[in-house]
């Protein structure tokens, strides 16, 4: 398995403590390669952009990475060599137009932040460093574009749109009373509820 741009590599631990499986990580970053090696996680420092990843793999992992490439076209179509036969791509990317950003739109937030900061965070949904921006359908195209058949990927549960309901009421709870301890511990509770129920 080949898990691309790893950061600290909790993901690739799991993979490989929990699930058995025989992981490498590539990222570009040195904290990276140093944090993922700490963890006994093999890793290597690759730019996926300019440079070839050696190895066959069952399984290649890009979570939270297209949005970051100039180019994810170029990379998902190179990919495809260290792929096995059998071999597939999990890709998880943010969800531009989710109904989260469509709402935090609606309030005169930007698509991007310009930074980290307090006043940054108020203003811009996605974080500076993201390039590209996809919604279920543009992510889509770009994999059929590079040569994949995509599996669906809806992770709605029944109770799903009730959870980020009062996730939602929860934050304008927060913002309008600014009873932060007493509104949190009853999302909390009510939390509980719908996992008890589902």
């Amino acid at each position: 398995m080949l898990d691309i741009s790893y950061g600290a590599g909790g993901l690739s631990l799991y993979l490989k403590q929990m699930k058995g499986c025989d992981v490498l990580g590539v990222d570009i970053s040195d904290e990276a390669l140093i944090a993922c090696r700490k963890k006994g996680v093999r890793a290597l420092k690759i730019d996926v952009e300019r440079e070839e990843i050696p190895g066959l793999y069952d399984v290649i992992i890009l979570s939270a990475v297209l949005e970051h490439l100039a180019d994810p076209l170029y990379v998902l179509k190179k990919l495809k060599k260290n792929l096995n036969e059998y071999g597939c791509i999990i890709v998880g990317i943010p969800n531009s137009s989710y109904f989260t950003a469509r709402f935090a739109f609606l309030f005169g937030k930007n698509i991007k932040r310009f930074g980290n900061g307090e006043i940054d965070y108020r203003l811009g949904i996605q974080p500076y460093d993201h390039i590209n921006f996809f919604n279920k359908s543009a992510i889509e195209w770009v994999l059929i574009k590079a040569g994949y058949q995509p599996a669906n990927g809806s992770i709605l549960d029944p109770t799903f749109v009730l959870k980020i309901y009062f996730i939602i009421v929860n934050y304008c709870a927060n913002l309008l009373l600014n009873t932060f301890p007493n509104v949190l511990l009853n999302l909390s509770l009510l939390k509980q509820l719908l996992e008890n129920k589902t």
